[in-house]
């Protein structure tokens, strides 16, 4: 990934900030491969109550790499490719690499404008543009 997006991760970490969603503990449910990409696609279709590992960590990876496309320009298997695209914070993480058929067959069954998300996605998203800088609000607290 881009310097300037490790940059703008790091200043963020290292404010002294409620980060709310890490280090929650959630519960980590073995599953196939196939029965991952079902919760995943379901997670970005549908409104969910609970979203276990190693679910989570697909989607949030998802979404960090579509708004970095959109934010920054670098495509969005670049950045699923990144193993520090979570900035470490999340040892379910899988890069590309690691399971590319996953990857390949979530993504195009998914709609990555989000613009009809369900609202559980829609905290991934202001989370990431305060992570990487772009919520002017929050730099003004």
């Amino acid at each position: 990934m881009k310097t300037d997006l490790k940059r703008r991760q790091k200043i963020f970490h290292k404010l002294k900030i409620e980060k709310t969603d890490l280090n929650l503990k959630l519960r980590y449910k073995p599953l196939l491969d196939e029965e991952i990409v079902e919760e995943v696609i379901d997670y970005f279709k549908n409104e969910q109550k609970e979203l276990c590992q190693p679910m989570k960590s697909f989607t949030v990876a998802i979404v960090y790499a579509t708004l970095i496309r959109k934010h920054f320009g670098v495509p969005v298997l670049e950045s699923l490719d990144d193993p520090e695209l979570l900035y470490n914070n999340d040892p379910n993480f899988f890069p590309y690499s690691n399971c590319a058929e996953l990857y390949n067959t979530i993504l195009p069954q998914l709609d990555l404008s989000f613009d009809h998300a369900p609202t559980h996605i829609n905290s991934t998203i202001q989370y990431f543009k305060q992570e990487f800088l772009l919520d002017i609000e929050f730099l003004s607290v």
